[in-house]
C-alpha cells in the first residue's frame, strides 16, 4: 500500500534534476504487467505532471518486486544557438541572460527568457516594459506601468492576459499642468460597490502623489487628474504610491509606500467610499511595517505591499531591498496589521525572500512589485522582473502564502526567438562584409588578391591567397514574391576539401556556357575546378564542402624554377579564357599552358608556351581574341636590373610574335 506522502505510485529507481526552473523525474513505473519508463515534470516537487517519453523496455521486466533501475546522468544547459535565414547556422552558442557579441556577423544579442508578459505585446507605449500592479483574475484582466524609450509611464490594460492572444491598450496618461504631468503609474484597481476605482501614482514636480479614476466597465476610464493623497512631512515626504487595497464591512484599506528619498516603507490609509482616503498611523511610527534587522534582505527598504486577508490574519507581500538586490518577501499579521511577523523559512530556519530571480532568467537582476490572487487551495503572483533595463512580468505558484515556486514561460528543445537584422549602411553600401559566419562556417576576408564577374549567373568570385575557399557574392537583384534576394551577400561559400588541402588561391574565371569555375591554386599547383551547378540563386547562404569536382594539373612552385632563381615560389599565377580553351600563365616555370576545355571531363593540358619571360603573371586578350599578351614581373636580366617585357602570343599558332620590352 502507498505512504499517504506518496508523490508517486508504483514508480521506482527515480531520476531528479533541477532544470529550467523546473523539476524533471524520470522512473520506472508498473502498468500492471511490467515496469515501463515513465517521465515527469513539477513546479514545486510535490505535484508532478506525466510527460511522453519515447524511450520503452523490452518487456522483460515483469517481476514487480525487482524493478529495473535507469542508467541516466543528466545536466542543463540551457544555451541558444543562432540561425540565419540567408546565413545558416552561426556555429556559437550562449545563454541568455547574457550579452552575446559576434564580430563575424557584426551584432550583438541579449536574449530574456522566461516572463509571462513583456513589451513584444505592447506598442512604443510599453518599449521599456510592462510591470504588473492589479490583477482582476476573473476577467483577464491585468493592470500596470508602462514605460516609453524615454521612461516616460503611462497606464496600461492587457485584456486576455497570460493567453496566447493578450490585448494591450493605454488607458490612462498624465495631464500638463496637473499633480500627474511627468507620468502616471501602479494602477490599483478595485470594485466599490457600484463602480470600478482606480489609485494610482502620479508624478509632477518632484513629487509622487495618489490620484483616482473610475469607470463603469474597467476599460474607458476618467479622472479630474486631482490627487486624493498627498506626501507627508516626514518618512513619506517625496513618495507615496498606492500598493493594493483590501475591503472590510467598514471600508476600504490602503496599503502604500513611502519614501524620503532615503529608504522606503509601508504606511496605510483608509476610506469609507474608496474615494476619499485619510493616513493611518501605525501603533508605535508613522508608518506600519519598515525594513529588517540588519544583513538581512529586506535592510534598506520595503516597497509594494500587496495584501491579502483571511478569517485570522493579514498576509503582505512586498518588495524588499537589501541595498544591492530586490526581491520579494512575505509578513503575516494577527492582530489587524498592528504588528508584523517575518516567518522562518522551512528548511532554512532563517528569513529569506519567498521569491528571488533566477540566473539566465528575464527576472535575474531584480523581482519586485507581487501581485497576489486565490486559486483554489492557493495563491498565484504576478512579479515584475529584470534582467536590464526592461520590466517584465513572471508568474509564481503557491499552496503556502509562505512558500512559492517560479513558473516562468520555460524554453524548450526547438524553441525559437525571432528577429530581424539588417546592415548599418543598408541603402547606402559602399562595402561587402566578408569576414562573418555562414551556416556554421567562418571566413576571414583576409588576401582578396582576384576577382571575375559571372555575368550569366549574376555572380562576383573572389580568391584569397590565404584561404582555402572562394567567395560567390550575388550581384544580380533576382527576388520573387515569396523573398528578397540577399544582393550584395555572400551567396556561398566553395570549400577546397580535397585530399592534399589547398590553400592559396589566385586568379578564377568561368567560362561563357561553362557549368564549371576555374580557380588557380598555389598549394598544391593546380587550376581546381568547382561546380557551380551546385549554387543556387536564391535568398540563402550557403556552404558548399564538395564543390571542387576536378583538377587540371600545372607545373611546380620553386622546386622546378626556370631561368633565372626566384626567391618566390609560385606555380600557377592566373588565367584567361577564350572560347573553349584555357591559358595558364606559370610564375616559376615561365610559360603558359594550353587546356582545351572541350577535351575530357573539365579539359585536358595540350600545349606548352616556353620563354614567354622571367615570372609571367598578368594575361590579357585582344579584343578579336587573334592575340594574348603574357606581362613578366621581372621579364629579362641585365646583370642584376631587371627589364620587365610583354609576351605577344598568336592564339592560332600558339607562337610569340612580338614583344613589348622596358629598356
Amino acid at each position: 500500500e502507498a505512504d499517504e506522502n506518496a508523490l508517486l505510485v508504483d514508480n521506482a529507481a527515480p531520476v531528479l534534476v533541477e532544470s529550467n526552473g523546473q523539476f524533471r523525474l524520470w522512473s520506472v513505473g508498473w502498468n500492471g504487467s511490467e515496469w515501463a519508463l515513465n517521465a515527469s515534470t513539477s513546479v514545486d516537487g510535490t505535484s508532478f505532471v506525466p510527460e511522453e517519453i519515447p524511450g520503452v523496455l523490452d518487456g522483460s521486466h515483469t517481476d514487480f518486486m525487482n524493478p529495473p533501475g535507469i542508467g541516466l546522468k543528466a545536466s542543463r544547459s540551457e544555451s541558444w544557438s543562432i540561425e540565419g535565414v540567408l546565413r545558416g547556422l552561426a556555429g556559437v552558442s550562449f545563454q541568455a541572460g547574457v550579452s552575446h557579441s559576434e564580430t563575424t556577423v557584426g551584432w550583438r544579442i541579449f536574449l530574456s527568457v522566461g516572463a509571462r508578459m513583456s513589451e513584444e505585446i505592447l506598442d512604443a507605449n510599453g518599449a521599456n516594459g510592462l510591470s504588473a500592479t492589479s490583477w482582476i483574475a476573473e476577467e483577464s484582466w491585468v493592470y500596470g506601468t508602462l514605460t516609453d524609450s524615454d521612461g516616460l509611464t503611462r497606464i496600461g490594460l492587457v485584456e486576455d492576459a497570460l493567453t496566447d492572444t493578450p490585448l494591450p491598450s493605454t488607458i490612462l496618461e498624465g495631464k500638463e499642468g496637473a499633480f500627474d504631468a511627468d507620468g502616471v503609474s501602479d494602477p490599483v484597481v478595485f470594485w466599490s460597490g457600484t463602480e470600478w476605482l482606480m489609485l494610482y501614482a502620479g508624478v509632477g514636480e518632484g513629487l509622487t502623489a495618489v490620484g483616482l479614476a473610475r469607470s463603469d466597465d474597467g476599460l474607458l476610464w476618467e479622472t479630474d487628474h486631482q490627487a486624493v493623497l498627498l506626501p507627508g512631512d516626514d518618512w513619506d515626504a517625496l513618495t507615496i504610491r498606492p500598493g493594493s487595497v483590501s475591503q472590510a464591512d467598514d471600508g476600504f484599506t490602503l496599503w502604500y509606500t513611502g519614501s524620503d528619498g532615503q529608504r522606503e516603507r509601508v504606511g496605510r490609509a483608509s476610506s469609507a467610499d474608496g474615494e476619499t482616503w485619510t493616513k493611518v498611523p501605525g501603533s508605535g511610527d508613522d508608518w506600519i511595517f519598515e525594513e529588517g534587522s540588519p544583513g538581512s534582505f529586506d535592510d534598506s527598504s520595503v516597497a509594494d505591499p500587496f495584501v491579502l486577508a483571511d478569517e485570522d490574519s493579514l498576509h503582505l507581500w512586498y518588495s524588499a531591498f537589501d541595498g544591492d538586490v530586490w526581491t520579494i518577501g512575505y509578513a503575516v499579521s494577527d492582530d489587524d496589521g498592528a504588528s508584523w511577523a517575518r516567518p522562518l523559512g522551512q528548511v532554512s530556519q532563517e528569513r529569506r525572500p519567498v521569491v528571488q530571480g533566477r540566473v539566465a532568467s528575464f527576472d535575474q537582476l531584480s523581482v519586485r512589485r507581487p501581485v497576489v490572487v486565490q486559486d483554489g487551495d492557493g495563491f498565484l503572483m504576478l512579479y515584475t522582473g529584470q534582467d536590464a533595463a526592461v520590466d517584465r512580468v513572471g508568474l509564481a505558484i503557491s499552496t503556502d502564502p509562505s512558500a512559492w515556486y517560479r513558473s516562468p514561460a520555460r524554453a524548450t528543445t526547438g524553441d525559437m526567438v525571432q528577429f530581424e537584422t539588417i546592415p548599418g549602411d543598408k541603402g547606402g553600401r559602399k562595402s561587402i562584409r566578408l569576414d562573418q559566419s555562414l551556416d556554421g562556417f567562418t571566413t576571414s576576408g583576409l588576401g582578396i588578391v582576384a576577382s571575375h564577374v559571372d555575368e550569366e549567373r549574376g555572380f562576383l568570385y573572389l580568391s584569397s591567397a590565404a584561404s582555402a575557399y572562394l567567395y560567390v557574392i550575388d550581384i544580380r537583384d533576382d527576388s520573387t514574391p515569396e523573398w528578397d534576394d540577399n544582393l550584395f551577400e555572400i551567396e556561398a561559400i566553395l570549400v577546397a576539401s580535397t585530399v592534399p588541402g589547398a590553400i592559396g588561391f589566385r586568379a578564377l574565371v568561368a567560362p561563357p556556357g561553362s557549368p564549371y569555375l576555374y580557380a588557380v591554386n598555389d598549394d598544391p599547383e593546380s587550376v581546381m575546378v568547382f561546380d557551380m551547378d551546385r549554387v543556387l540563386d536564391d535568398h540563402l547562404g550557403e556552404v558548399h564542402l564538395g564543390a571542387v569536382v576536378g583538377a587540371l594539373p600545372a607545373p611546380r612552385g620553386g622546386e622546378k624554377d626556370a631561368g633565372a632563381d626566384t626567391l618566390a615560389s609560385v606555380g600557377p599565377s592566373n588565367l584567361v579564357v577564350l572560347e573553349d580553351r584555357l591559358f595558364v600563365a606559370n610564375f616559376n616555370a615561365n610559360s603558359v599552358s594550353v587546356h582545351d576545355l572541350s577535351l575530357g571531363v573539365h579539359g585536358t593540358w595540350t600545349h606548352e608556351i616556353p620563354a614567354v619571360g622571367e615570372n609571367p603573371h598578368a594575361m590579357a586578350l585582344s579584343p578579336d581574341g587573334s592575340l594574348l599578351a603574357v606581362a613578366s614581373i621581372v621579364g629579362t636580366l641585365n646583370g642584376k636590373r631587371a627589364q620587365s617585357q610583354i609576351a605577344i602570343i598568336d592564339t592560332e599558332t600558339l607562337e610569340i610574335v612580338g614583344w613589348i620590352a622596358n629598356q
